[in-house]
């Protein structure tokens, strides 16, 4: 009787200490997220506050790690490398975010991904629809830019306006939308409908109408596909429903997506040659404006290495008078991440997005994020940034409920 009694407040005293350690998450993603969300925004704040907003967060992780976590010598070996792998990145290129980010992937463990979805959505609707809202009455500042020879369905030389609606530039407005579609109908996953697909394929049409950002577009337009051909096989009871396991054949392929989009990144970057190159790889660099050829520039000022480069960027955001023969940034986000931070750390981003997908090997509609998030990172920057793309938290977050993080689905 006594053993038993014991056992079971050894279990509730487990349980609770898990749910304080979630809940110390929740709050820190909560104040992480809309800190960092504020930071893509024009919106005229006392900055200094809001960074030690981003600093309490992060202290509230590392106190749920370290006093409500267990961990066995192969989770200490792995904290233990991701924090040596952020003090590193630090030093060799002043990068503190790749280290918060580290800490906010590992202290995920134990706490419920849905949860963490939740506290995520509620963050950016709330940050991202009242920037919106103050643009459209003209509370915040609506960054216009024009554009001309710009590749659409009209007049290749029609004069265009590319809205930015608060935020810092216009494709990153649309890549909130697409993290915020993401989001929505991932958690929707259980009773999404088709009507479902199609009014996020109206919203796709309105962010790219405001934004004109192709290929984020492309990317939402083809996650709504996506889950269409998920609805529809399901209706059919198809044999590949549900069966991402790694003896399936091809869909074993899938949850490799993010790997073979980083190497063909880094492969079309490097052979491209503006001097040498004609016909399809130039209307490649064309659709992609020129993200290729500065994609080339910065593989031959910074070779890749461990922990990263200092680069400084002349972007485009924040403001619409720019010199534009001074323009170096890059877009695509295996080479932003490899070469502003090095490779070990976009290694860990690409195990990552694989572990995540084989632990929910039987969620296709996780598969097709990943899926999405890959493509867009060819042509995006914003994969290791939380306050656009939280999906690959789900590397170590509980399968459902709280659970350990080497839970199998």
């Amino acid at each position: 009787m006594d053993i038993t009694a014991g056992k079971t407040t050894s279990r509730l005293q487990t349980f609770i200490r898990e749910m304080t350690g979630e809940r110390l998450y929740l709050a820190a993603l909560l104040l992480y997220i809309t800190e960092q969300s504020l930071q893509t925004t024009m919106w005229e704040l006392p900055w200094q506050p809001l960074v030690l907003i981003r600093y309490v967060a992060v202290l509230l992780v590392a106190v749920k790690i370290l006093f409500y976590d267990d961990h066995s010598i192969m989770d200490i070996l792995l904290l233990g490398g991701f924090i040596i792998t952020g003090v590193m990145i630090k030093r060799a290129s002043n990068e503190m975010l790749p280290l918060f980010y580290l800490l906010f992937l590992y202290g995920a463990r134990k706490v419920d991904f849905n949860k963490i979805l939740k506290i995520w959505l509620i963050c950016s609707v709330t940050v991202v629809g009242l920037t919106i809202i103050g643009a459209y009455g003209e509370t915040v500042i609506d960054l216009a830019y024009k554009s001309t020879g710009y590749l659409r369905i009209s007049n290749e030389d029609e004069e265009i306006v590319r809205h930015s609606m608060g935020i810092i530039f216009p494709t990153d407005f649309s890549a909130h939308l697409f993290g915020i579609m993401m989001v929505s109908m991932y958690l929707l996953k259980d009773r999404i409908r088709i009507w479902h697909c199609i009014l996020a394929l109206i919203f796709t049409y309105w962010v790219y109408h405001i934004s004109y950002a192709r290929n984020n577009a492309i990317c939402m337009g083809l996650l709504c596909l996506g889950y269409i051909g998920i609805i529809v096989c399901r209706f059919f009871r198809s044999p590949l429903d549900g069966k991402y396991a790694p003896d399936r054949g091809v869909p074993t392929l899938f949850l490799f997506a993010m790997p073979i989009c980083a190497l063909m990144s880094f492969v079309m970057n490097y052979r491209f040659d503006e001097k040498k190159e004609s016909g399809l790889w130039t209307l490649l660099n064309k659709w992609m404006n020129s993200r290729l050829v500065l994609g080339r520039k910065g593989l031959d000022l910074y070779p890749p290495n461990l922990f990263g480069h200092y680069i400084e960027m002349q972007g485009a955001g924040f403001s619409t008078r720019n010199d534009w023969s001074k323009y170096f940034f890059l877009d695509c986000s295996y080479l932003y991440t490899g070469l502003r931070t090095g490779m070990v750390f976009l290694f860990i981003i690409l195990a990552s997005s694989v572990a995540a997908c084989y632990r929910r090997r039987r969620d296709p509609f996780f598969i097709l994020s990943i899926m999405a998030i890959s493509l867009f990172g060819i042509a995006e920057h914003h994969i290791d940034a939380l306050e656009y793309m939280p999906m690959l938290l789900g590397t170590f977050a509980a399968v459902g409920g709280t659970a350990s993080s080497l839970e199998r689905p």
